[in-house]
């Protein structure tokens, strides 16, 4: 009876974390290790099927979001995500970049999935292994991840502020001066 009860309480923890999502909260320390340094650059398949490289992007503002296709907590910040877009309609020194680091699958039915939930910005994915060198690269236990870059290519916060985060548009507009 007992061994039923641990096995029922590790179900219920190891589907909150797929449902909700992982909590880390990343110390001063590595902030300060991360913040002001280049952002690790990567090339990784694009939506149109070419490849892109963040590098690509060196003189405008980027809002990296790493995320998966099976992420609620993912999916409900890009819904709330476009009222921030908004602000910056027509603006071509900001680029909202999202990372998919969805294994295995189809890439017709990710670019699909893109298209039929209306997620607006730059889309690229990281498949088949790749996903693990990005997430160390990053330092990423959880996702959603966001990361706010600036026009020098240097990480401005290790852990942004999601899109639902209103003041994350007055950070933005700060590195467009």
């Amino acid at each position: 009876m007992k061994r039923k009860w641990y096995f029922v309480i590790a179900a219920v923890l190891v589907c909150s974390f797929v449902i909700l999502g992982f909590k880390h909260v990343a110390t001063p320390a590595d902030r300060a290790e991360l913040q002001g340094k280049p952002a690790p650059d990567f090339k990784l398949e694009n939506i149109d099927g070419g490849l892109t490289s963040l590098s690509d992007f060196k003189g405008k503002v980027v809002y990296l979001d790493i995320w998966a296709t099976w992420c609620r907590p993912c999916l409900e910040e890009m819904k709330k995500g476009k009222k921030l877009k908004e602000a910056f309609v027509g603006n071509k020194d900001v680029v909202f970049l999202y990372v998919s680091i969805d294994k295995g699958i189809d890439m017709d039915k990710w670019r699909s999935y893109v298209k039929s939930n209306h997620i607006e910005g730059f889309h690229m994915i990281s498949r088949e292994g790749i996903e693990e060198k990005l997430l160390e690269r990053y330092d990423v236990p959880y996702i959603p991840r966001f990361v706010l870059i600036d026009k020098a290519g240097n990480i401005v916060q290790y852990i942004a502020k999601a899109p639902s985060d209103a003041s994350l548009e007055a950070d933005i507009k700060a590195l467009l001066k």
